[in-house]
């Protein structure tokens, strides 16, 4: 089970490339793939989450490394994000009928998907921070597909702010490591009680501001109003159903 837990986070990368190639000969079984492997997270996460199953793996060394595991909070968050993204890709072949560049949008449709359940299940900030950016410049092009001038200014505002968000919250991770030797998220409550008070509130604020950016809160919503629009329909519900979430979860 520790391995289907790695397999279900890097399983959408993996397919991402072969979707990209794929929709330019059978579209159809493009959208099919897609729609099949959220389909499929949603069903390992409905068991993980309602058989209460508690589940780690972990792939290299502290801090740098991927550590995954599951619980009821992170298994409810992971079965909501991919239940949600089972919905929305059912709609993309009708909704992207009339856009250009679909296998694209596929392409970083599946990598954002990866990403945020990456962030979800990550047990060390190392980890959230990682899959973090990576959702950050992937949902990116989701932003940027129309290719329209609106779309292209509105790309650049969300890029800018994530890149942003992305430093500081960089900078709190390097801080908080700094003075407790470890980002173990179980680990964290109890050795940040030796670090002096100007510490934990400079790491607090650069990690809040660093999360807060893709959660939209002010005063780094501006990107969230130019956004929203200029998105596919069923990117833009993602955008706003999920992924401002995955700034309020961390």
């Amino acid at each position: 089970m520790n391995f289907l837990l790695l397999i279900a986070v890097i399983l959408p990368i993996l397919l991402a490339p072969a979707v990209y190639f794929i929709e330019k000969h059978n579209r159809t079984l493009a959208y099919a793939v897609s729609i099949v492997t959220a389909l499929s997270e949603t069903v390992l996460f409905a068991y993980l989450f309602f058989a209460d199953v508690t589940v780690s793996v972990s792939v290299g060394a502290a801090p740098a490394f991927f550590a995954l595991g599951t619980d009821g909070f992170r298994s409810l968050y992971a079965l909501v994000a991919s239940f949600m993204w089972s919905v929305t890709s059912a709609l993309l072949p009708e909704y992207l009928t009339h856009y250009k560049n679909r296998g694209r949008l596929l392409f970083f449709w599946l990598i954002t998907l990866s990403a945020t359940l990456g962030v979800f299940l990550s047990t060390d900030l190392s980890t959230t921070f990682i899959f973090f950016e990576i959702v950050s410049f992937a949902s990116f092009v989701w932003v940027l597909h129309d290719e329209s001038d609106g779309a292209i200014a509105a790309a650049k505002t969300y890029l800018a702010t994530a890149i942003f968000g992305g430093m500081l919250l960089l900078l709190g991770l390097v801080f908080l490591y700094e003075h407790t030797g470890t980002l173990t998220i179980s680990e964290i409550s109890t050795a940040v009680s030796d670090m002096p008070d100007g510490a934990k509130f400079a790491s607090g604020v650069l990690l809040l501001l660093g999360f807060a950016a893709k959660a939209g809160m002010i005063p780094l919503h501006i990107w969230l109003p130019k956004a929203h629009p200029v998105a596919p329909a069923p990117a833009s519900a993602l955008l706003s159903g999920v992924l401002t979430k995955v700034g309020i979860y961390g």
